[in-house]
């Protein structure tokens, strides 16, 4: 009768989806802890709830929902943060936005469906193959008449690659920040203990932890542009805030998959991390988050006392101030290796920008007809809509050497002449 009541299954429920959500983050095979959503997955993310924004703030719905359906994001619940933990400063992706619409409403981790999507790449691959769609958009008034709104994917391609340069671009610089806070978060942590010893007249090494907070710093460098004038993108702030969340798990990870830390006296205090880290991964990691969550979970674990522990005849002390500074030193590692990651996406969207070059190109094709033909046949259109596309004989190299022995001007090589728009949309 207990098992069946109302209130004890709801218990039983709750402990069936936490488990499950740990095992979600630990290979059985490998005995490893893994993030479910990578940084370049995360990259995604971001940068889609970013464009997604932009589309809701020009007041472009039928796109936020073609987006949000394309995108299919993996998110099960969606509890409301806490409004009175969210900073006054900072511009919520729900500004604005239709409560179906989870992209916009979400602020959290692994968002991106790794089944549909299991590389960064694949997202843009996919979207690229979708058809054109055409939306009716029906007008409540008499005077203005219904339209289509055609929703091309490759546009969207173009314009979301973008959003993901300056994302990145920001995460260069915002990483690097993020590596020089581990010191930052250690001194303020004594600084708090001190302060609370001094309050309370009591012993520095009597620490409860209660009354303990770690600043956070400075984070005004999150409304200052970073590349030629540009702003900064409109998340720029939440997206830090996820971005240290995901740094610090990361660095969690790393800590306990240490092979160092799998035997002898380490073990033990791996064992008592696991356990404390498993007990707050729903809490803190999961779902939808308030802000500065990541400095949550280091202040707890910094409160916790020192206890002995024995583990299979290995008896250790369990420091959980020198744990939290194994997790700080990992999270700096950690924020510079995604900083290079985050130096090279521009290069590595080449890759996709031929692809949908090529499809351009190949969409211009009747059948039957060759690449090449393809090719004049995409030229031909760009002459249609008025451009100039001039051809000059592109001299060789020997040609070259000649001129500027001669001392005359080079042979001028081809360029071209077009219509941006009219090529790439």
């Amino acid at each position: 009768q207990e098992e069946l009541a109302p209130e004890n299954k709801e218990k039983k429920d709750d402990v069936k989806e936490a488990q499950r959500v740990i095992l979600s983050y630990f290979d059985e095979e490998k005995r490893q802890w893994a993030l479910q959503n990578d940084f370049y997955s995360f990259l995604n993310q971001v940068s889609v709830q970013t464009f997604v924004f932009l589309l809701n703030s020009m007041r472009d719905p039928q796109t936020v929902l073609w987006m949000e359906n394309f995108t299919d994001p993996a998110i099960a619940g969606l509890d409301q943060p806490d409004l009175d933990m969210m900073p006054t400063d900072v511009d919520m992706p729900t500004a604005g936005a239709s409560h179906d619409c989870k992209l916009l409403n979400y602020h959290g981790l692994n968002a991106i469906n790794t089944t549909l999507f299991p590389t960064w790449d694949a997202y843009f691959e996919k979207l690229l193959e979708q058809p054109i769609q055409t939306y009716t958009v029906e007008s409540e008034y008499a005077q203005v008449p219904d339209y289509d709104l055609d929703i091309h994917p490759t546009r969207l391609c173009t314009r979301l690659l973008a959003v993901r340069e300056q994302v990145a671009r920001e995460f260069v610089n915002d990483l690097k920040v993020l590596s020089e806070m581990s010191n930052q978060t250690i001194v303020s942590y004594w600084d708090s203990m001190k302060e609370e010893s001094e309050d309370k007249n009591n012993d520095i090494d009597a620490r409860d932890g209660r009354d303990l907070k770690i600043e956070e710093g400075n984070l005004m460098f999150l409304s200052l542009s970073i590349h030629n004038g540009q702003s900064p993108s409109p998340l720029r702030k939440g997206n830090f805030d996820l971005l240290k969340l995901l740094a610090t798990q990361e660095a969690v990870h790393r800590v306990l998959n240490d092979p160092e830390r799998q035997e002898g006296p380490p073990a033990v205090s791996n064992r008592f991390l696991a356990e404390f880290y498993a007990e707050r991964i729903v809490t803190y990691f999961d779902g939808n988050q308030n802000y500065g969550v990541a400095d949550k979970f280091l202040q707890e674990l910094l409160a916790e006392p020192p206890v002995l522990q024995e583990l299979e005849g290995n008896t250790a002390l369990i420091d959980p101030v020198r744990l939290a500074g194994m997790i700080l030193q990992a999270r700096e590692n950690v924020a510079m290796e995604w900083r290079t990651l985050a130096a090279m996406v521009p290069d590595e969207h080449l890759g996709i920008r031929r692809l949908q070059l090529s499809q351009q190109i190949v969409g211009t094709a009747a059948p039957g007809m060759s690449f090449e033909e393809a090719l004049r046949a995409g030229s031909s259109q760009v002459e249609e809509s008025g451009a100039s596309v001039p051809f000059p004989t592109t001299p060789s190299p020997n040609e070259v050497i000649e001129n500027i022995i001669k001392e005359e001007p080079p042979v001028p090589v081809a360029s071209f002449q077009f219509n941006v728009t009219s090529v790439f949309e």
